[in-house]
């Protein structure tokens, strides 16, 4: 039977927190915008990565430089930009 090995930080990042890293990168102006917490949805969510550990392995990017490395990701790879979006 296989393992499942979760991987993570180990380290709790609320919503907001996300966002205002994001917001820093990106600087859109963009306001979140706050609803009523879903049924069931967990307030706070950290991964267990002792089994990760016990491999060896540890988390090495910070997660300031993994959103800014994700963010360069999708505007080189995902996110195609338009004719008019092109200002060289």
């Amino acid at each position: 039977m296989k393992e499942l090995i979760t991987g993570g930080t180990g380290i709790n990042f609320s919503v907001n927190e996300v966002y205002r890293l994001v917001e820093e990168l990106l600087e859109t102006g963009l306001k979140p915008i706050y609803r009523p917490d879903l049924p069931g949805e967990a307030q706070i969510s950290v991964a267990d990565i002792s089994a990760a550990g016990e491999l060896r392995w540890a988390p090495k990017v910070e997660i300031r430089k993994g959103l800014q490395r994700t963010i360069q990701y999708i505007g080189e790879r995902v996110v195609k930009p338009t004719p008019s979006s092109n200002h060289d």
